[in-house]
C-alpha cells in the first residue's frame, strides 16, 4: 500500500497552555486562543506493516503576545511540526 495525504484548515492555535489536564482540556489558567491557519501533507509506505509521516505548517492571523511581549505583524506565531509513525495492520 502505497499514498499520500493532504491537509489544510482554518481554526484556533493555542499559544500558551499549563501542563495540567484541566487547562488543557477546560482552557483555563493564561491559555491564549489565536485565529489560524494550517497546512500540510504526508507519505504512507507498506503494507500489513509500515511507516506513515507528515509535515505541517501553522501560523495565525492576528499579533500574538507571549510572556508580554507582543509579535509585530510580520512576525505573526508560525511553526511547523514533523511526525513519524509505524502501523501494523491485521
Amino acid at each position: 500500500m502505497r499514498g499520500h495525504t493532504g491537509l489544510d484548515g482554518i481554526g484556533l492555535i493555542r499559544a500558551h497552555v499549563e501542563p495540567t489536564v484541566g487547562s488543557i482540556v477546560f482552557a483555563g489558567g493564561n491559555a491564549t486562543n489565536e485565529f489560524g491557519w494550517d497546512m500540510g501533507g504526508g507519505l504512507i509506505v507498506g503494507g500489513s506493516f509500515g511507516v506513515r509521516g507528515d509535515i505541517r505548517y501553522f501560523k495565525t492571523f492576528q499579533d500574538v503576545e507571549i510572556a508580554g511581549f507582543s509579535l509585530n505583524s510580520s512576525e505573526k506565531l508560525n511553526f511547523g511540526r514533523a511526525s513519524v509513525g509505524v502501523f501494523f495492520k491485521f
